[in-house]
């Protein structure tokens, strides 16, 4: 297990810190060239024998030859149903602050996997909340949060139990009935 954080003071950090997961932080701009900076990713996932990449408020795209190595292996969380309300500088309350605006009746969380585009892998799982009349950012955010953090859990012991899957380009999730209706 390892944390890869690209900010130094990502509040993740700490968390891995009491929880004893080894973490490091690698940014970009501290590499005098994009290859040594993937070159450095790489050799750290390998290095630890790491088989599944879990993105959560990393707001960069990740190399290609990650992407191509974990194919597969590499999922993140949105907070909004994609393909709306998805891409470059649509994280946190720009995406709640978007969604309102918008006019939208729901909105929820995507938890898909990567590929070299932000947020257009394909989708494992989505699940959705009702857009109140008197909705705010911070409201939504709050039901956005509850969501995230009952279902993440979720597809990630899926993924470990095998149970998600791709075929044909679709991604398919089985034996899901006994906990997935909650």
């Amino acid at each position: 297990m390892l944390l890869i954080c690209n900010k130094s003071k990502a509040g993740a950090l700490k968390k891995a810190a009491q929880l004893k997961i080894p973490a490091l932080v690698i940014r970009r701009k501290d590499f005098q060239n994009q290859i040594s900076y993937e070159d450095k990713i790489q050799s750290e996932l390998i290095k630890r024998q790491i088989d599944l990449i879990v993105l959560s408020g990393y707001l960069q795209l990740l190399p290609e030859s990650v992407i191509s190595r974990y194919q597969n292996r590499v999922i993140n969380i949105h907070p909004a149903l994609l393909p709306a309300f998805g891409g470059k500088g649509f994280y946190g309350d720009y995406v709640h602050q978007a969604v309102l605006e918008s006019g939208v009746k729901i909105s929820g969380i995507s938890i898909h996997f990567v590929n070299s585009e932000y947020d257009k892998g394909r989708i494992i799982l989505q699940k959705c909340v009702e857009i109140e009349n008197e909705e705010t950012i911070e409201s939504l955010r709050q039901k956005i949060h509850t969501l995230e953090y009952y279902w993440f859990p979720k597809a990630l012991k899926w993924l470990s139990e095998e149970r998600i899957v791709v075929k044909d380009e679709r991604v398919l999730v089985y034996d899901k009935s006994a906990d997935f209706g909650n």
